[in-house]
């Protein structure tokens, strides 16, 4: 049985935009809903992951859990975290919601 990444069961549009810890990109999926893809990318020298990576994922889990479930509604949610497959390097993904605006827009 062959088993689907967890990347492609989300189709990839167009890419947002780099950050100091990776990409972010548009995907869709099988339903048609729009989700923003952020890749951790791995350190290029020993191919760890950088901790800011690790912290950013972890405090919003931690800020969830504290609240009961609920993410708080000011603070970006997340809809899944994995590690994909080679189409993208094997890195650590973050699925959250597309946001319609900008941050400095928000702030």
């Amino acid at each position: 049985m062959e088993t689907k990444s967890r990347v492609r069961r989300y189709h990839q549009a167009t890419k947002l935009g780099d950050g100091s810890f990776g990409s972010v990109r548009i995907v869709y999926d099988e339903h048609g809903k729009e989700w923003a893809l952020k890749v951790f990318e791995n350190n290029d020298d020993d191919g760890t992951m950088d901790l800011g990576a690790i912290r950013e994922i972890s405090v919003l889990n931690r800020i969830i859990k504290i609240r009961g479930g609920k993410a708080h509604p000011h603070i970006m949610k997340i809809h899944e975290v994995f590690v994909g497959e080679e189409d993208v390097d094997f890195n650590l993904c973050m699925v959250m919601p597309k946001y319609t605006t900008t941050l400095g827009k928000a702030i």
